[in-house]
């Protein structure tokens, strides 16, 4: 009965489930950008990815190509962090984008 209970208020965040930002993810793509790390916790509220670019213009177009997806409406990539890669790969940035 609890857990019903639980499921019904949906107090664990997100009741359908995380396919839907994954699909959102791979639909999108700028050439010279790769996802290394994707993180969905908080029932869905608190998204983070990771990734690599060859310059550190494509991670604005790309986040604007993510605001177009569905799913991530209303979501706001507030955290930002790019930095030069390891010295075997120099000619790559690093960077993380996370809503929290």
């Amino acid at each position: 009965m609890r857990v019903q209970l639980i499921l019904t208020n949906h107090e664990f965040g997100n009741a359908t489930g995380f396919s839907s930002y994954l699909e959102a993810f791979a639909r999108q793509h700028v050439d010279g950008t790769w996802l290394t790390r994707v993180s969905i916790t908080g029932g869905g509220t608190v998204l983070g990815l990771e990734g690599k670019t060859l310059s550190s213009e494509l991670v604005p177009i790309y986040i604007q190509q993510l605001a177009e997806e569905k799913t991530l409406s209303g979501s706001s990539f507030n955290v930002m962090e790019l930095h030069r890669s390891k010295e075997e790969e120099a000619h790559q940035l690093v960077f993380k984008i996370s809503t929290n």
